[in-house]
């Protein structure tokens, strides 16, 4: 089986495009000018004339370029004078709430929102970001709770404004933990009495759905979804080294996503693998392992297979695969029971990560799922991989699934999982069944 990581290459020789050496000229560090000119125009309108509260929602698929557009946001921001606020989701990996937030106040600003706000809106604050000072919350008077989350930080907004009209950048918002997305619910429904600009930024397909209401409702957004690159723009990234016909076939390979452009123009980089990595870092072991098995198999793959290539249970399997699914890591096929990686980019990523000795027994273990006649061929012996061909004799002979597990040198569970695909594709409920159709001569 060739491995996904040669796929890529391979894809380059046969479209005749070279594969990008060393340079100064790094995709990573676009002309600010080259991408996303209309929707940089646009927020740079908003910044030009922020008098008071203002959203911009960017949303799209990972890779399509999210982070970059937030980058040169705070940079259009700087320009004019404003003040620049950045967080960041960082998911299940940190370890306090409100961690979209939590950076995003430095101690200057703290220090000067401590000196201007009561202590009992500093005590809540300090509870949001680390470089509050803690002794800004003071001792609370008798009675005298505490405010709410959103708020607090409404009114910390609002103060840091009174010097310069302030844009909050919120990135990875799909990642956000549930205190995060009360306090952005807040500043929607909400919003400052100030020049205050949020921008937030989420992939779309893994935001939760109360998040997802939260920006469909509110009033006054710019909504910005990111689309995929124009052929035009793909050239731009690509250089003069690349055909007009190189540039329509990587435009098209690419799905004009500029993450996986920049892999398949540098294969042996690697770029790629850390945004894959933190993907799958969100995932629970059981789905981590489904999506290693799934990269075994093939751009293709259905459940069964991956069952056994991961050595998983049935019921297992589909909660593995729902999860994949859901991160969006994974896609379901038109055709039922059919899946795959959301681009070939993300199999090779995930492959190339892979533990080596892991990879070696899952390679054997996929070469016994591969089909040895067509699956819609009319004889249902035929139907069968070569692996439950074997288990369905085994069985006509007698033997329990233990005893054919030590036959075939494998575990009992994949034994169990074969023999129920053997059961489905012959048409019958048990070991019986298999019997009589063996007899009855359509092996």
């Amino acid at each position: 089986m060739t491995p996904p990581t040669a796929d890529i290459t391979e894809h380059l020789r046969w479209r005749g495009i070279p594969e990008r050496r060393e340079s100064t000229d790094h995709f990573s560090e676009p002309e600010p000018a080259v991408v996303r000119t209309r929707e940089r125009a646009a927020v740079a309108a908003v910044i030009a004339g922020l008098t008071s509260a203002a959203h911009v929602e960017i949303t799209g698929e990972p890779g399509i370029g999210k982070t970059r557009l937030l980058a040169e946001i705070a940079t259009i921001a700087r320009a004019h004078g404003h003040i620049v606020l950045s967080g960041r989701a960082v998911g299940s990996t940190g370890d306090a709430e409100f961690d979209a937030f939590a950076d995003t106040i430095d101690h200057r600003h703290a220090g000067l929102a401590a000196n201007a706000l009561p202590p009992h809106v500093c005590r809540t604050l300090a509870e949001i970001f680390p470089s509050f000072p803690p002794a800004a919350a003071g001792t609370a008077p008798a009675g005298r709770a505490g405010v709410r989350p959103g708020h607090a930080v409404r009114l910390l907004l609002e103060t840091i404004a009174t010097i310069r009209p302030v844009v909050l950048t919120l990135d990875d918002l799909q990642l956000a933990d549930a205190r995060s997305v009360d306090l952005i619910c807040h500043l929607l429904r909400s919003p400052a009495r100030a020049p205050v600009l949020l921008v937030s930024a989420y992939r779309t397909r893994q935001a939760s759905a109360r998040l997802r209401h939260a920006f469909a409702s509110a009033p006054a957004l710019l909504r910005l979804p990111l689309q995929p690159l124009s052929v035009a723009q793909v050239r731009r990234l690509a250089g003069d080294s690349i055909s007009p016909a190189q540039c329509h076939a990587l435009h098209r390979d690419s799905l004009g996503n500029p993450l996986y452009l920049q892999a398949l123009l540098d294969p042996k980089e690697h770029g790629v693998d850390a945004e894959v990595l933190a993907e799958l870092d969100e995932l629970s072991p059981h789905a981590h392992l489904a999506a290693d098995a799934g990269t075994v198999l093939g751009d293709a793959f259905g459940l069964p297979d991956v069952a056994v290539v991961a050595e998983l249970s049935e019921a297992t399997s589909y909660s593995a695969i729902d999860e994949l699914v859901a991160a969006d890591l994974v896609r379901e096929l038109p055709e039922p029971g059919r899946f795959a990686f959301r681009h070939p980019v993300v199999r090779q990523a995930i492959y190339r990560n892979t533990r080596p000795g892991w990879r070696l027994g899952a390679q054997a273990r996929a070469e016994l799922t591969r089909e040895v006649a067509s699956p819609h061929s009319p004889e249902p012996l035929a139907r069968l991989t070569r692996r439950e061909r074997q288990i369905a004799m085994l069985v006509g002979e007698g033997m329990t699934n233990r005893e054919i597990a030590a036959e075939l040198f494998v575990t009992a569970k994949t034994v169990e999982m074969h023999l129920s695909n053997v059961f489905t594709k012959l048409e019958v409920r048990n070991r019986v069944g298999v019997a009589r159709k063996l007899q009855a001569g359509l092996a």
